[in-house]
């Protein structure tokens, strides 16, 4: 995965996890800590494959990707993303 992407770009997150069943990883704007709810930025099902292709968020700033464990939406997992 790419730390920065231009507003708008495609690009992919490769990801490691326990896939569990409606596992998902999804794109939010750093100050958005509400895993209980689908990210308005996107997400993907884990169950789609290990690598997943993206669309960056039309607004420049600080994203965050979270892989979420459906079972409790709880993240297990993150990684910064700078959109300009």
């Amino acid at each position: 995965m790419p730390a920065t992407v231009a507003a708008g770009e495609e690009f992919e997150i490769g990801w490691t996890g326990p896939d569990n069943r409606d596992d998902y990883i999804g794109i939010g704007h750093v100050s958005d800590t509400s895993g209980g709810r689908m990210w308005r930025n996107g997400f993907q099902y884990t169950r789609d494959g290990s690598t997943l292709r993206f669309t960056a968020p039309e607004e420049p700033g600080q994203y965050v990707v979270r892989y979420f464990l459906q079972k409790d939406r709880y993240a297990i997992a993150e990684a910064p993303l700078t959109v300009e």
